[in-house]
C-alpha cells in the first residue's frame, strides 16, 4: 500500500521526471516485497493443521505448487526453473509440511548458492523418477557448487558457507526426510556445475 502511494503521489508531483527518478527505486522495492511474501507465506503454511496432518501426499502436486508460490522470487532473481518428471503421481505416506519443508528448503539453497557466485543464466533443474517403490527426487542448479566445506557437513546445524547464514536449512531437509523413512546424498559438482542434492522417499504408489 506505501508502494502505491508513493507511486501515485511521484507521478503526480513529477509528472514525466518520475519515470527517470522514482521509477526504478519503486520497482526494486516492489520486487522485494513480493520475495518476502514469498518466504512468509511459505513458513506460515508449513504451520496449517491440516498440512501437518499423516495422510496421502501426492509429491508432484506439492512441488508444483511450492514452485507456483516461489515464482516471484525466482522471476525476481532471473532463475529458470527447469522440471523432469516422472509419470503418474507419486504419492507417499505423510504430511505435506514435511514435503514441503523439503522442497522449499532445497529451492532457498540453489538460490543462495546463486548469491555466492556470478551466474549470468542461472537455472535450478528438479527431477523426478520411480526406482523400485522409492521415488527420487533430485534438485541441480549452476551455481558454484559446494565449497568452503566439507560434503557431508552441509546436514550438520550450523554449519554454512553462507554469511549471516544458520545452516539449518539442509539439516531440516535432512531431519524431514529421515521421518519419512527415506534417506539424502549430495554430489558437491553435479551434472550442471552446481551441487546435485538427491532425496529418497518411500512411496506407496504412482
Amino acid at each position: 500500500m506505501s508502494l502505491k502511494a508513493i507511486e501515485s503521489r511521484g507521478k503526480r508531483e513529477l509528472g514525466g521526471k518520475y519515470e527517470s527518478t522514482l521509477e526504478q527505486a519503486v520497482s526494486v522495492a516492489r520486487r522485494a516485497t513480493e520475495s518476502l511474501s514469498v518466504l512468509g507465506t511459505a513458513t506460515l503454511r508449513l504451520l496449517e493443521g491440516s498440512k501437518r496432518r499423516v495422510g496421502r501426499v501426492d509429491v508432484h502436486e506439492l512441488l508444483q505448487s511450492a514452485l507456483a508460490l516461489f515464482k516471484p522470487f525466482l522471476d525476481g532473481r532471473e532463475v529458470e526453473v527447469k522440471k523432469v518428471l516422472a509419470p503418474g503421481s507419486p504419492y507417499l505416506k505423510g504430511t505435506e509440511a514435511a514435503v514441503e519443508s523439503i522442497v522449499t528448503n532445497l529451492l532457498t539453497n540453489s538460490l543462495a548458492a546463486f548469491e555466492r557466485a556470478e551466474v549470468k543464466r542461472r537455472t535450478i533443474e528438479i527431477r523426478t523418477a520411480v526406482l523400485n517403490s522409492r521415488l527420487v527426487v533430485e534438485v541441480l542448479d549452476n551455481g558454484p557448487g559446494i565449497i568452503g566445506i566439507e560434503a557431508d557437513d552441509i546436514w550438520l546445524p550450523g554449519c554454512t558457507t553462507k554469511p549471516g547464514g544458520t545452516g539449518l536449512g539442509l539439516t531440516i531437509v535432512r531431519d524431514a526426510t529421515r521421518d519419512l523413512g527415506g534417506s539424502v546424498a549430495v554430489d558437491e559438482h553435479g551434472e550442471l556445475g552446481g551441487a546435485t542434492l538427491r532425496i529418497e522417499l518411500p512411496i506407496l504408489g504412482v
